[in-house]
């Protein structure tokens, strides 16, 4: 749900705009996150595997943590 989400922007204090969420579930953190309004990335370990159940698309899809530190390297 979205109850710890809006904890952690009240506890953290810093604007949702600010505020990355990374994740490897869809359902428990891109759903939610989303509808939030968090900017978001899924790391999709599964990729090529069927069963991931949501139907959601993350803001950026990643197979590993080390592509999205290339890519952020890549952008600045």
């Amino acid at each position: 749900g979205q109850a710890h989400f809006k904890t952690m922007l009240q506890r953290i204090g810093l604007p949702k705009e600010d505020i990355l969420h990374v994740a490897q579930s869809l359902y428990h953190d891109i759903v939610p996150a989303k509808a939030l309004g968090i900017a978001n990335v899924w790391v999709n370990r599964r990729d090529g595997k069927i069963g991931v159940g949501v139907d959601i698309q993350p803001d950026l899809e990643v197979p590993d943590l080390q592509t999205l530190v290339s890519k952020i390297e890549e952008s600045a």
